[in-house]
């Protein structure tokens, strides 16, 4: 609508007179717009790319269903009533506006001649007219109808709402509106309507696929408009048709011709538009096409031979020659036809173009000598030598192209990355490489051209001759050091073998010879890559593309870096760019592209992207398993899982297909990935990698599902492997770290930290790897080793508040704690006003029992900043160390009425009644907010407050008052809150549990699970729960170990979900295999849990370790005894266990443990 408002003012400035087409004539441009792409195919295939079915296109048209006729239920012309004065006064101003074209004015008048006279049939159709000129199709169409029911006899209407149906692409009912059109009266032949109604007619049936129809309603169209005289000017919207779609017309009509294999129609029809476009060359190479392939051989020939002449032999123009040629009626001899073209030629560019069309054709010898001339004529074109260089090489020339080759080189030492190119090409075939590499090693002896060396070099590498590589290789150098080919294979040699900086040193070897080159920038950000250097990688790729802005290889690496740095905006550009000007044929670049939009439901552009890849002929497997992600991402039709069972399919046949696609079997594990099917996983991967063993992205994941399955000894043998092929990656180091930190295996991981730690390549990660060093050597409980690696971390960054606090930490496990506090007090000395080192000195003398001194320090800053937050929190957390409840709750509950401390101190202020005791005040001050602030979510903490007082009722009424409208919601099929709905369920089995309402309890625990997406960070948490659950309660214990299974396999430092493995495991009568698990849950806890380690003096009492039971069993009923504020009545019961117990074990009598499935009784 915009653009046509800014029509009208155009034209009452009198700036211009053309009206604007109505939108119907838009549509019908697209259509035109089709028939120009089927042109546009045509230039490749014999036929246009149309899908018609052969009866439909051959039907006429009054074979065409459903048969029409006019309305007989309106009144006639004749018997129209008469018109009042006003109404026709009304009439002649609207007139006036239309031909003036002021469309808006018009319909304002038309608009008032209806109103007065409601039967005014010609104001009737004029407004819809005008309205339909100004794009306002609703009123068009309102009018129209009418007209149509008080006279169903009248071109105008029927035509009109034909083009209101062409517009909306309804051409069904578009055909049924114009036929009608063609049978009224008044549809005489050069009537406007009439003319409008037959082009319009024609390209509606030829949407709906009825082409012999549709080419004899354009055939009408054209006839009636061929004269120059038959358009007067006085019908605006007949007036644009014939100015833009005449031509159009009779060319479309050729085209369906064409379809219809009427070669000699054909003819005829492209011969007419060539005489309403005289000279025009896309009509004359369709006619030459027609020619062809109707037998007259001569003459399309003379014409094929005129376009290529004019065009100066345009790829375009030689596919039509060849066309021409091929499909002639006796075959014409299109080989001879190129070579008469190579021999009239002086156009480099020209004969690169025969050169390769000869090549197709098997004609080597004759593109050899094209390009020759090619290479003569324009010696400084770089792709002319690799050109002809590829084409010795199909003559089996190897001596020749390896000369040509070393042209190449020497005309450009510094820009090797398409000679590079070439080599590959060779040496994909193992034969032929090694007659390379023999012919190199002969020219390189006999002509002493360090050029030789350098092509020899890259062959042996691409022959996996690395050593022997290398020598030759760094003989080029020394014998000329330009020769930018010889570093970038040195370095690309070293980086393959994770030496990155032996190729670093190659890449400024490079750069001190002065060879500055955009690969070797590129190499140097891959090998700044390797050592964990992303910062200088980027610096390295843009430096490559400032030198090469077409290096696709750079720009991939740079859009890499930019996703993982958390610039998608700027990874999407750079993808961007890839594909759209600089390799449109890059398909790992637009499928990179893709599913980086689709994340950002940009579907249209990922659709656009991936149109791309279809019409640039993408392998099968790049298009099935792309295609089947954007119909994963985008269909609304179905549900998640029938789509995700739809992709698997996909996938799965594509694997069937392609046993070796390493990609696609990536795209299937991790569709199980994401729905933590890890065996299945695992599964696609080894089946992949049984066919292509050394896929190192496909080993990487089966790593990962090792873990994920507990399978850690395989997961850290595979990685091994591959730090074996790669020793110094260090990504894959740190893996091994890890995973030797999550199976227990701290040896192994204090190793491969240490070694990582000790490089100086990787100073910029260090703090990385002593972190890791830290945790093995904690875990070995070997403290004073800690103490050392944290200080040397902390040396890296001594202003670093966090660094500070976990040294202080490590030196408290070691027990030094002067050392600790003399730690605080440098830091303080040194950043007095550090919220951080006031905090961490608190703490320390807190932790010493110090308490005097921390509360004379909280005070002195308190009253230095009375006002200030941390101050007073610092003060509070003194005072609750200390015991001095009443204090910190006064304190607490001062700031907490302090309008201008009030949002930081109410929360903290039921934490300090709760520390305290003070239950009731706690649960009034909650209950206030909730009347104040009308906040549902409150209702949580106040359950929670509720049954730390064991008042399970009220406690459960709180959470039936947060849930059921949820609930209630849910059932109605509404909108409702998961996450309150998921929370309150939780808090409901804690209430049951505590209560001894098991039933109520698993019910609740099983709801919040279902309602927990699989996908879920949560969901590891879920299964955890519920695992636990069953096992405690000795039900569904395969299930439980599944569940408990995923929860370690998420999380495997987590000691709650160690020691649910390990009680699942125990409960089915595995106590062998508990006792790993959950001696690591002992091992893991940050703070010893009382269940953990009763669970654990159960194993080993049913392992014969009875001494070491009676150990933690003690240590389980002291923390019940000695704890701090309230015990929970799972503790309790612990308590009371471990008690009896101890008592049974030192009295000499059996110990009744924990039951298990296969001693139910617990003895």
């Amino acid at each position: 609508m915009e653009m046509r408002r800014m029509y009208e003012q155009t034209t009452r400035s009198g700036a211009g007179a053309m009206a604007r087409p109505p939108a119907c004539l838009f549509a019908a441009l697209l259509i035109w717009v089709g028939f120009a792409a089927g042109c546009a195919a045509a230039t490749v295939r014999s036929r246009p790319a149309l899908v018609v079915d052969p009866q439909r296109a051959r039907m006429p048209l009054d074979r065409i269903e459903p048969a029409v006729s006019l309305s007989t239920a309106s009144a006639p012309a004749a018997s129209q009533p008469s018109i009042p004065a006003g109404a026709r006064r009304y009439f002649e101003a609207g007139r006036d506006r239309f031909e003036e074209r002021l469309w808006g004015e018009a319909i304002n008048e038309l608009a008032r001649a209806v109103q007065v006279a409601p039967s005014f049939h010609d104001a009737r159709v004029l407004l819809g007219r005008a309205a339909l000129l100004q794009g306002n199709t609703a009123l068009a169409r309102t009018h129209l109808q009418e007209a149509a029911r008080q006279r169903g006899d009248d071109v105008d209407v029927h035509q009109l709402l034909g083009d209101l149906s062409f517009q909306a692409h309804d051409y069904a009912a578009a055909i049924g509106h114009f036929r009608r059109a063609l049978l009224c009266p008044n549809a005489k032949p050069g009537r406007p309507a009439t003319i409008l109604s037959h082009l319009f007619l024609g390209l509606s049936l030829r949407e709906e696929g009825y082409l012999t129809a549709a080419a004899n309603q354009l055939e009408q169209f054209v006839s009636a408009v061929e004269g120059d005289s038959a358009v007067d000017g006085t019908h605006p919207e007949l007036t644009q048709v014939v100015g833009l779609y005449r031509d159009k017309a009779a060319l479309g009509i050729g085209e369906i011709y064409d379809v219809l294999d009427l070669p000699q129609e054909a003819i005829a029809a492209y011969r007419r538009a060539l005489a309403l476009r005289p000279g025009e060359r896309e009509v004359e190479t369709r006619l030459a096409r027609a020619l062809a392939r109707g037998g007259q051989s001569a003459e399309a020939l003379a014409l094929a031979r005129k376009v290529c002449e004019a065009d100066e032999a345009s790829p375009a123009s030689i596919e039509m020659l060849l066309e021409v040629c091929d499909s002639g009626n006796p075959r014409l001899d299109a080989e001879a036809e190129l070579i008469r073209l190579g021999e009239s030629s002086r156009n480099p560019a020209v004969l690169q173009r025969l050169a390769s069309r000869l090549l197709d054709r098997g004609r080597a010898k004759e593109a050899s000598a094209l390009l020759e001339r090619s290479v003569t004529l324009q010696p400084e074109r770089f792709e002319g030598r690799l050109e002809l260089a590829l084409v010795r090489l199909r003559l089996d020339d190897v001596s020749g192209y390896l000369d040509v080759l070393a042209d190449a080189v020497r005309q450009a030492k510094d820009s090797f990355e398409r000679v590079d190119s070439a080599l590959r090409t060779a040496a994909d075939n193992e034969g032929l490489r090694r007659r390379l590499i023999d012919a190199a090693r002969q020219r390189a002896e006999a002509r002493k051209d360090a050029v030789y060396l350098v092509l020899l070099g890259r062959l042996l590498w691409l022959d996996n001759r690395v050593d022997e590589a290398s020598r030759v290789l760094s003989d080029a150098t020394a014998a000329d050091s330009k020769l930018g080919l010889a570093y970038a294979t040195l370095a690309e040699l070293r980086i393959a073998r994770g030496r990155w900086s032996d190729a670093l040193a190659a890449c400024d070897a490079a750069e001190q010879a002065g060879v500055r080159d955009g690969t070797l920038y590129r190499l140097r950000g891959q090998a700044l890559e390797g050592m964990d250097d992303g910062e200088g990688a980027m610096a390295a790729y843009e430096e490559a593309l400032r030198l090469n802005g077409r290096d696709a290889d750079a720009l991939m690496a740079q859009a890499r870096l930019l996703d993982q740095a958390g610039r998608p905006d700027e990874a999407i550009k750079a993808l961007r760019k890839v594909v759209t000007s600089v390799d449109p044929a890059r398909f790992d670049a637009r499928e990179a592209l893709i599913r980086a939009l689709l994340p950002r439901r940009e579907f249209r552009a990922a659709k656009e992207q991936f149109s791309a890849m279809q019409r640039r002929g993408a392998p099968t497997n790049v298009l099935g398993r792309t295609e089947a992600l954007i119909v994963l991402a985008m269909d609304t039709t179905t549900d998640g899982n029938t789509r995700l069972g739809t992709y698997r399919s996909t996938l799965s046949d594509l694997m069937v297909r392609f046993p070796d696609d390493g990609d696609t079997a990536l795209d299937l594990s991790l569709s199980y990935v994401a729905t933590r099917e890890y065996a299945e996983a695992l599964r696609v991967i080894d089946r992949m990698l049984a066919v292509k063993p050394q896929f190192v992205r496909g080993r990487e994941l089966k790593v990962t599902l090792l873990a994920r399955l507990l399978r850690f000894a395989e997961a850290i043998e595979l990685q091994r492997s591959l730090l074996a092929e790669r020793p110094n990656n260090a990504a894959w180091r740190a893996r091994l770290g890890d995973l030797a930190l999550d199976a227990g295996e701290y040896a192994i991981a204090e190793d491969a930290f240490r070694t990582l730690a000790k490089r100086e390549d990787l100073a910029g990660r260090r703090g990385v790897y002593l972190r890791g060093l830290l945790l093995a050597l904690q875990a070995q409980k070997r403290h004073d080793e800690s103490v050392e690696v944290t200080k040397s971390w902390l040396d890296l960054d001594p202003e670093s508040d966090q660094l500070r606090s976990i040294y202080m930490a490590v030196l408290n496990e070691a027990d030094r704690a002067e050392e600790a506090l003399a730690a605080a007090d440098r830091w303080l000395a040194e950043s007095p006003e550090s919220s951080a080192a006031r905090e961490m000195m608190v703490w320390q003398l807190i932790r010493m029992k110090r308490y005097d001194e921390a509360q004379a320090r909280a005070l002195a800053w308190h009253r230095a900043e009375p006002t200030d937050a941390e101050s007073i929190q610092r003060l509070i957390s003194v005072l609750l160390g200390s015991r001095r409840m009443d204090e910190a709750v006064e304190l607490a509950r001062t700031a907490a009425e302090d309008p201008a401390l009030r949002d930081s101190f109410e929360t903290r202020l039921v934490y300090v009644l709760e520390r305290a005791g003070r239950y009731e005040e706690a649960i009034q001050v909650v209950q206030g907010w909730i009347r104040t602030t009308q906040n549902a979510g409150l209702l949580l903490e106040l359950s929670r407050l509720y049954s730390h007082m064991r008042r399970w009722q009220e406690a459960e009424k709180a959470i039936e008052r947060l849930v059921n409208p949820e609930v209630a919601r849910m059932a109605a099929g509404r909108m409702f809150d998961p996450e309150t709905v998921r929370s309150g369920y939780r808090q409901l089995a804690v209430i049951f549990q505590y209560s001894g309402r098991m039933p109520a309890c698993h019910s609740a625990l099983e709801k919040a699970h279902e309602l927990t997406p699989i996908e879920s960070p949560e969901y590891p948490g879920s299964c955890n729960d519920l695992g636990y659950l069953w096992a405690d309660s000795g039900v569904n214990l395969d299930q439980a170990e599944a569940l408990t299974r995923i929860a370690v396999g998420e999380a495997p430092r987590r000691a709650a979900y160690l020691d649910s493995l390990g009680w699942v495991l125990y409960k089915k009568g595995d106590v062998a295999g508990s006792l790993r698990w959950l001696k690591q849950a002992v091992d893991r806890s940050d703070v010893p849990d009382p269940v953990v380690l009763d669970h654990y003096g159960d194993a080993l009492y049913r392992s014969g370790r009875r001494d070491e039971a009676l150990t933690y069993w003690r240590e389980a009923a002291k923390l019940v005894r000695e704890a701090e504020g309230p015990v929970t009545p799972e503790h309790e019961a612990v308590g009371e266990r471990c008690g009896e117990k101890i008592a049974a074990a030192e009295a000499g009598r059996p110990v009744e443990t924990a039951s298990t499935a296969t001693d139910p009784a617990g003895k």
